[in-house]
């Protein structure tokens, strides 16, 4: 008879429990990446290992994450459940707000709307901050939804950017280095 994995959770167990993420967030290709790191548990490992990816990822010379800067407060990542009895798993729908116009963002957005994508959000809990993935090498993110918005000069929300949602079936927890890529 198989041993059940599950565990106790108590109240000093529970981690990263500040709502939201920061407006740190990071975009890569996947066709960017030397190697695209995956969890890889130990037999026997921890609760939670098959989640998480240790080793980071490697890029060629002058490759790397794009760091963007996104509005505050305005990442999120919320998932839907879907599936059928048996195979059920989430479908995570993390959204950025980029903020700002230029040409230069326009074109960068362009072609991240039609890549295959890793992304990396910091979450909000201080000191510390988790990263977690967004994205695989077999099933990577891909921006699913996007909108421009431009406010008025006197509205109170006064942002204009990008808002670009992802769809992905891949959340890992990242606990290593993010390499990102040089300045041209």
């Amino acid at each position: 008879m198989a041993v059940s994995r599950y565990i106790s959770i108590t109240r000093a167990d529970v981690k990263n429990t500040m709502p939201g993420y920061t407006n740190q967030a990071w975009l890569a290709p996947k066709s960017a990446f030397t190697l695209l790191q995956e969890p890889a548990p130990a037999a026997g490992a921890a609760l939670g290992e098959e989640v998480t990816i240790k080793v980071a990822h490697t890029f060629p010379v002058g490759e790397g994450f794009i760091q963007v800067y996104c509005a505050p407060k305005s990442v999120e990542a919320p998932a839907t459940l879907i599936g059928a009895d048996g195979s059920k798993r989430f479908k995570w729908e993390p959204k950025i707000l980029l903020l700002g116009d230029s040409a230069a963002l326009l074109a960068q957005i362009l072609l991240l709307a039609n890549d295959d994508l890793i992304l990396l959000l910091k979450d909000a809990t201080c000191p510390g901050g988790q990263i977690l993935q967004f994205g695989c090498s077999c099933t990577p993110s891909q921006v699913s939804a996007g909108t421009f918005t431009s406010s008025n000069t006197g509205d109170e929300t006064g942002q204009k950017g990008y808002a670009l949602t992802l769809t992905s079936y891949c959340k890992y927890f990242y606990n290593s280095t993010i390499a990102e890529k040089p300045a041209a």
